[in-house]
């Protein structure tokens, strides 16, 4: 039944919670175990912020007709991580070679730092061959995810990258406000993402750079501001 389920999930999430509480506070009083899961391998450590809403029920008397309580829909971010491995070409290890894993945290940065660290430590990142931070252009990660992995040990060995994903929302963004016909964005878009592929990040926004000069007004703005973004955290980050 979906009653057995529901209750199901609950207890599951629930107990997951319990022993991810329990490795933290083994964090915090520095008896957590490290386990060699990482011990020469090539590790992504991947944060993004997402977007979700939280039911909060009304309060009140049930609806007639229904017997439910009406309820608002709260958007909140939850912050959230994924650590996995890569081969010497950069692809994806299966599973069964190496375990994906996925956690996340409606707290505030501090409290998404400690899971972070809890997870690193817990699989022995100290002992891992190679390690590159991928993000979006979020401040937050920039400022507070790098100090960790300084005062881990393994700062010297990990790479930053800018997620790939995120810098071409920004470069369709940019093709959208520059042409006006769809075939000319489309393949302006097209070239900026092959080249992007190639590491050519800098030539790209030079290009843009000359692009935005023979526009004006809001148009401006708008091509300025996905410049602007991609200057910003070219200079910071390896893109």
């Amino acid at each position: 039944s979906l009653k057995r389920i529901e209750r199901l999930t609950y207890y599951f999430g629930s107990v997951g919670l319990s022993l991810r509480q329990a490795k933290i506070f083994s964090l915090q009083h520095g008896t957590l175990v490290s386990e060699p899961i990482l011990k020469d391998q090539r590790v992504v450590i991947s944060a993004d912020g997402g977007r979700t809403r939280l039911r909060n029920n009304k309060k009140g008397r049930r609806h007639p007709k229904t017997n439910r309580r009406g309820f608002t829909g709260d958007w909140v971010e939850p912050k959230l991580l994924t650590i996995y491995g890569v081969d010497e070409k950069g692809k994806k290890l299966k599973p069964t070679r190496l375990t994906i894993t996925n956690d996340g945290t409606y707290g505030d940065y501090k409290v998404f730092l400690e899971l972070l660290e809890m997870h690193l430590v817990s699989l022995g990142i100290a002992d891992a061959k190679q390690i590159l931070l991928i993000a979006d252009g979020a401040e937050w990660i920039w400022k507070h995810i790098p100090p960790l992995l300084e005062r881990l040990g393994v700062i010297h060995k990990t790479d930053q990258l800018l997620d790939f994903y995120h810098v071409t929302e920004h470069l369709n963004s940019f093709s959208e406000a520059a042409f006006d016909k769809v075939e000319e964005q489309k393949a302006w878009f097209k070239q900026a993402r092959h080249d992007l592929k190639k590491g050519q990040a800098a030539d790209i926004i030079e290009r843009m750079k000359e692009k935005a000069q023979a526009a004006s007004g809001a148009t401006r703005k708008i091509m300025d501001t996905q410049i602007n973004y991609l200057h910003n955290w070219a200079s910071t980050v390896n893109t």
